[in-house]
């Protein structure tokens, strides 16, 4: 069970003077992102060995509250300028009331019914009970994630220039940072550059040149998670994640009216990505991990013909590699989609088709060997005749294996999933026009490319 909600609200301020030529735009404004995980399950319930199951909830609501500038004007020659500034913090709040591993926000566990069940310390209390001995505090509360925040100061200049009706330049420069100073959670300076130019060099034909970075600074549950607690361990010292890429693209709306085709237009594309410093899990920590460079091509083209009938036809092709691990395998390089709508009756019957083609992929997946290892009853004994609890796993040998069965590092394979077709077929039909029936068909080839591991 999960509670996800934005609640915010904004104060803004705009005018345009100099007849037109400029603008303003003042904002001020704040933000609740609601991300309470009220109730988790993590196991069912196990009789004899995990009663309850393994649960638990945390609140990780948090705030940004902040204000911006931004404006435009319009110089001699064609020329644009747009600029801004903005200035924002962002925080958590400490919910934490019984947790002894410091402040943040505070988890509770629901179940095991059993808190000694649990792979980790729960704080724990006098038991009145029983005299000189202690019990874990009820609900385990833990430290989720310790305190977070963040204040973040941006400005960005956007110039734009048409030296002629056919060729448009567009710039911009943005830098921003997170001072160490006025925050838990800081980035260094970062400059970001971008450039745009869009040519029509033929009637109807544009081609358009892209290069833009980006980047995305750690979140708070990377950098504050607390790994002794029920979390992947964050680390504060992540780098911020960057990327660079350029694009290539030629689009064109052609054969208008041209016998029975209304129009056919149509885009391709070629682009190539960098990533630096991902931010990826390894081995129960956030760390960030190697670059990795991304090719993609992309087209698309629609068809309208006379009579109210279209067809689309798209195509991707996408490559990515890392420095560490190579070629990435397990996401599919080719994909196709042939989509369809015919009017087979004018404002009556109209049928719809979609046909997805997706290539084929390596997925890993744990091979681990299991056969002989089995669950004792409420009579099982060991190999010496020893009784052993029930729900025990039991190893060949017929000795009980309370860690149940471990998986090695090695013990990993690789499937390959073929090439997969998808295809979906509907008719609507509209006797009046206020009513409407449709049918639709998915999956018509039955295919079963998704397999779990």
């Amino acid at each position: 069970t999960v509670n996800f909600i934005d609640r915010y609200v904004v104060l803004e301020y705009r005018n345009r003077f100099a007849d037109g030529r400029a603008g303003l735009k003042l904002q001020a404004y704040g933000v609740q992102f609601v991300r309470d995980f009220a109730h988790l399950g993590v196991l069912a319930p196990i009789p004899g060995l995990l009663e309850g199951g393994l649960a638990f909830g945390f609140d990780a609501t948090s705030y940004r509250t902040g204000g911006a500038i931004e404006g435009d004007v319009e110089l001699p020659s064609n020329l644009r300028l747009q600029y801004g500034a903005e200035g924002f913090r962002e925080f958590a709040l400490n919910d934490v009331d019984r947790s002894r591993q410091g402040d943040g926000i505070q988890s509770e566990f629901f179940a095991p019914y059993q808190l000694d069940r649990l792979p980790v310390p729960c704080p724990r209390e006098p038991d009145p009970d029983n005299a000189g001995a202690s019990r874990a505090i009820a609900g385990c509360p833990l430290t989720f994630a310790f305190p977070a925040s963040r204040t973040v100061l941006g400005a960005y200049i956007n110039p734009q220039w048409r030296p002629t009706k056919k060729l448009i330049l567009d710039a911009g420069l943005r830098i921003q940072a997170a001072p160490e100073r006025l925050g838990l959670q800081s980035y260094p300076l970062t400059t970001l550059v971008s450039s745009t130019a869009v040519w029509n060099f033929i009637p109807n034909w544009h081609l358009k040149l892209n290069f833009a970075q980006g980047f995305r600074p750690p979140v708070f549950n990377n950098t504050n998670s607390n790994g002794e607690a029920v979390q992947i361990d964050g680390r504060p010292d992540l780098k911020v994640e960057t990327s660079d890429a350029v694009q290539g693209e030629i689009n064109a709306r052609i054969f208008k009216g041209k016998r029975r085709i209304r129009e056919l237009s149509f885009r391709i594309d070629q682009s190539y990505t960098r990533l630096q410093n991902p931010i990826q899990v390894v081995t129960g920590r956030y760390e960030n991990t190697a670059d990795r460079g991304i090719h993609a091509t992309e087209a698309l083209a629609k068809l309208y013909v006379v009579g109210g009938h279209r067809l689309e036809l798209a195509y991707t092709f996408m490559r990515m590699n890392t420095a560490d691990k190579g070629v990435q395998k397990s996401l599919p390089e080719h994909m196709f989609h042939l989509a369809g709508v015919f009017n087979l009756i004018d404002d009556r019957l109209t049928a719809t088709t979609d046909l997805r083609v997706v290539g084929a992929i390596e997925d890993p997946n744990r091979l681990v060997e299991y056969r002989g290892y089995y669950e004792a009853g409420p009579n099982t004994v060991d190999s010496g005749g020893m009784p052993i609890l029930e729900g025990t796993i039991v190893n060949p040998q017929g000795n009980a294996s309370p860690a149940g069965l471990r998986s090695a590092p090695s013990d990993l394979v690789l499937d390959r999933l073929p090439p997969a077709a998808d295809l979906s077929l509907g008719l609507t039909y509209t006797p009046s026009p206020k009513l409407k029936i449709s049918g639709t068909v998915f999956n018509a080839f039955n295919a079963r490319y998704y397999q779990t591991d």
